[in-house]
């Protein structure tokens, strides 16, 4: 079974580091590697939409439009 990874929030000040990253589907495990620390958040899986396309945005607009 595959984990769902929720983004990640990082510093500004790795915005350089990370894009010069070859491939953003495996996000950013070197840099946060590399920082040495690492917090985990929990949210409900409801709160953790996946908007990377033009067709997911519509259906998380709605998701969201529901939740209020």
């Amino acid at each position: 079974m595959r984990r769902c990874r929720p983004p990640h929030l990082l510093r500004a000040d790795l915005l350089p580091e990370l894009l010069t990253l070859p491939d953003a589907d495996h996000g950013p495990r070197r840099v946060i590697a590399a920082q040495g620390a690492a917090q985990t958040l929990h949210f409900p899986a409801a709160l953790l939409l996946d908007v990377d396309t033009p067709e997911a945005l519509e259906p998380a607009e709605r998701a969201l439009k529901a939740s209020r």
